[in-house]
């Protein structure tokens, strides 16, 4: 136990409104240190929690199905796909991000899902159709088969006639439907950054039943895109070659209509041959082909410059296909692309053999798009001799109509109707072409998707993850038992360190004192009671304490109370001769009876004459202690002007003087503490003693002690460690104002060393009471 004198600092002003019981921090600040202190006090309740936790964890994953999942990469739009559709002549368009996003949606669809069921036949699977269980879940469903027993038990049966039973069929469709459900709950989809690689993962109670619905996922989506692919392209070759039979029949139509037209107008030559074999014919006929030649030659020529300004690679891959020059080239450049995106792949494309295909990519580039501006300057001047044999043959055309007498309304007829078939025709050649390619993509199906990685058989379970529950289970229970302590800290209002007396109660920290024989004052069993008349006794030992130890903690905290009242007397001049010290607190069982007898009884064994008054008038527990009858006491002196040296025992180890109450006489108790015959008293006995020590009932149920104020020099305040209730305190002492003035100091009595290192500061006193044992013999 280590004690702390006076200093003779008066007690701090404590606002009625404010409580700070620990130090001096601001209510703003966190003090890392009472957050330890707040620990090592309360670390079994920390401790159970974590422990408590960690076990519901534990349970919780012993309770919980296993779950196993599997992922499978797929690539959409991929390299390999384009470059094959370049070397076929399909035309490639790369996907957008919107088109990306849709693609994600149809691998979640229910159409997907529902392949995927009717494929590997699910809706069959005991395994799959099983869901997870936990140990909450198994209580959920105990429960329920507990209550819906109930109810049956409790609720009369209906007497309607019951539902049929369901069919085979319906009951294979719900089956299904269950199957799609489950599957779409347990399948996850997501994409890799901004890249176009696709994740599919699926979660089931099997390791292998999850790689085998991953790979089923993965495998059904990209022959349904293929399906899906072929599906349109077919719809668009039919219509493409029925409109093309249409046209070429229409055309075939205004082929003979032409032919009826010449025939029946008489238009033919001058040597009397058909018009069909007339220089005009042939004329017509050059003519046509010699425009459809320019205006091929022309769309080449855009397209080839439209090519050489944009620098599309792709587009003079296939412009470059059917020219016999540059087949070389061609070939070379998707050989050598081919090459690189595959070691890009592989090794990235900063490695040094990819830098180098690079390179050999831009010369063939180079060298293809010299070709084309090759192509293009030719086409150019072949476009200029086109222009002039269209130019020749047009006025070799005009005059020969002149001839013919083309400027009749027969000619202009015949030349609208050839005009027609020739609409007509060109329509049916474009329609042709484009149903030949259309074919060409039907027969040549390519697919944008491409499995990466195969979904593997899992080697363990991922879910439920063990240590990461048991982590957040133990974080958990952590956190419960941490709310909880703050609660327990929160409603704890009890006093145990010296900064709640100093800072909250105004009391300068006297010392501490430990519970001595149980806490309690009674006498050794086979003690005698003092015969009547006998004014010499025997103190019990426990309130002689401080005097059978001299070199104990509790006596060394009686001196230091010694210590502040003769500091406090010596600083008083109006108190010339015996100091009147009164002890008190605030409410009973707090050991003020023991403080007082033991601190009388160490002053009196050091020489002093020092009497002891029991003036708890209404429970006198010094009185009691002593276990003899009282036929005059403190009552009697008081109301009947009796000699007081006729009501005094003597201790006879100590010599301390105790003047005791005969209990029951007195009804007005505080008239009579703080009256005229207490003053009267008081100054006799400060002519003959030392110190009177008066022993004082508790504030908080009587008002004798306040009463008693006037009377005396000075206080000694006594406080029970962890158990009187800091709050209350402050109410009873905001009663009174004169108590902090009158006060020496306070001690904290039943203290408990071990137990008060979690309280308080590191720089409390008490703290080092280890250190401090060496000075002592307890």
């Amino acid at each position: 136990m280590t004690i702390l004198g006076s200093e003779g600092r008066a007690p701090r002003s404590v606002d009625a409104n404010t409580t700070q019981p620990y130090g001096d921090s601001p209510p703003d600040e966190i003090d890392v240190s009472k957050l330890f202190a707040v620990v090592r006090r309360r670390w079994r309740v920390l401790s159970i929690g974590v422990i408590v936790g960690l076990a519901l964890g534990l349970a919780y994953v012993a309770t919980t199905t296993k779950i196993y999942q599997s992922a499978v990469s797929i690539s959409l739009d991929t390299v390999e796909a384009a470059n094959l559709r370049e070397l076929s002549g399909v035309q490639s368009v790369p996907l957008t991000e919107s088109q990306v996003t849709t693609e994600l949606e149809i691998i979640r669809s229910e159409a997907i899902a529902e392949q995927v069921v009717a494929r590997l036949a699910l809706q069959d699977n005991a395994v799959f159709m099983t869901r997870p269980q936990t140990g909450v879940s198994r209580l959920k469903r105990l429960a329920g088969k507990l209550l819906s027993g109930s109810a049956e038990w409790i609720l009369p049966q209906s007497s309607d006639i019951p539902p049929l039973p369901p069919s085979a069929e319906d009951q294979e469709a719900a089956r299904r439907e269950r199957a799609v459900s489950i599957l779409l709950g347990n399948m996850g989809v997501k994409r890799l950054r901004d890249s176009r690689i696709v994740s599919i993962s699926y979660s089931a109670l099997s390791p292998d039943l999850a790689a085998r619905v991953a790979n089923a996922i993965a495998e059904v989506y990209i022959t349904d895109q293929l399906e899906s692919k072929y599906d349109s392209t077919e719809r668009a070759t039919s219509w493409l070659k029925q409109r093309s039979d249409q046209l070429r029949e229409e055309l075939a139509q205004l082929d003979a209509e032409i032919e009826r037209y010449k025939l029946a107008n008489g238009l033919v030559s001058v040597s009397g041959t058909d018009t069909s074999d007339s220089e005009l014919a042939r004329l017509a006929t050059q003519l046509s082909q010699a425009q459809t030649i320019l205006v091929s030659l022309e769309a080449k020529q855009r397209r080839l410059q439209e090519i050489v300004e944009r620098g599309d690679t792709s587009a003079a891959v296939s412009a470059t296909a059917t020219q016999a020059i540059t087949s070389e080239l061609r070939s070379r450049f998707l050989d050598t692309l081919k090459d690189y995106n595959s070691l890009v792949s592989r090794l990235g494309a900063e490695h040094e053999q990819s830098l180098r295909l690079k390179g050999e990519l831009d010369q063939i580039q180079f060298l293809m798009f010299e070709e084309i501006k090759r192509s293009e300057r030719i086409t150019r001047n072949d476009i200029a001799l086109a222009e002039e044999e269209v130019r020749r043959l047009r006025f070799a055309k005009a005059k020969k109509e002149e001839e013919l007498g083309a400027g009749s309304e027969a000619i202009r007829k015949l030349r609208e109707l050839e005009r027609n078939a020739e609409t007509v025709r060109g329509l049916y050649t474009n329609f042709l072409q484009r149903y030949q390619q259309s074919l060409q993509e039907q027969s040549f199906a390519v697919s944008d998707v491409r499995i990466i990685n195969n979904a593997q058989v899992p080697g363990r379970a991922s879910s439920p993850d063990a240590k990461r529950i048991a982590v957040l289970s133990a974080l958990l229970g952590l956190i419960l038992s941490g709310a909880g302590v703050a609660f327990l800290e929160f409603r704890d209002n009890k006093i145990r360190t010296e900064e709640q007396l100093r800072d909250a109660l105004g009391f300068e920290f006297l010392g501490s004192l430990a519970a001595v024989g149980g806490g309690r004052i009674s006498l050794p069993f086979g003690s005698r009671k003092a015969e009547a008349g006998t004014s010499e006794i025997d103190l019990p030992a426990i309130l002689k304490h401080g005097v059978k130890k001299p070199l104990s903690t509790f006596a060394e905290t009686l001196r230091a109370i010694k210590m502040a009242i003769m500091l406090k007397a010596q600083a008083d001049p109006m108190t010339p001769t015996g100091t009147v010290i009164g002890l008190m607190s605030c409410f009973s069982g707090e050991g003020k009876t023991t403080v007082s007898a033991n601190l009388a009884a160490l002053l009196a064994s050091q020489g002093h004459k020092v009497m002891l008054l029991d003036a708890d008038l209404r429970n006198p527990g010094l009185t009691r202690a002593l276990q003899r009858p009282v036929e005059h006491g403190l009552v009697e002196i008081l109301l009947d002007d009796a000699d007081w040296r006729s009501a005094v025992v003597s201790d006879r180890e100590t010599g301390l003087d105790i003047i005791p109450v005969k209990h029951g006489r007195a009804v007005h108790t505080s008239e009579l503490i703080g009256g005229q015959g207490m003053r009267t008293l008081l100054s006799a006995l400060k002519q003959d003693y030392d110190y009177i020590f008066l022993d004082l009932p508790p504030l908080a149920p009587v008002i004798d002690a306040r009463a008693g104020l006037p009377l005396i020099d000075g206080l000694v305040f006594v406080v029970k460690w962890g158990a009187t209730n800091l709050r209350d305190a402050e109410k009873v002492l905001q009663r009174d104002p004169r108590i902090r003035e009158k006060a020496v100091g306070a001690i904290l009595n039943f203290f408990d060393a071990r137990k008060a290192q979690a309280y308080g500061d590191y720089g409390a006193s008490y703290y080092y009471s280890a250190a401090y044992r060496r000075y002592y013999h307890d």
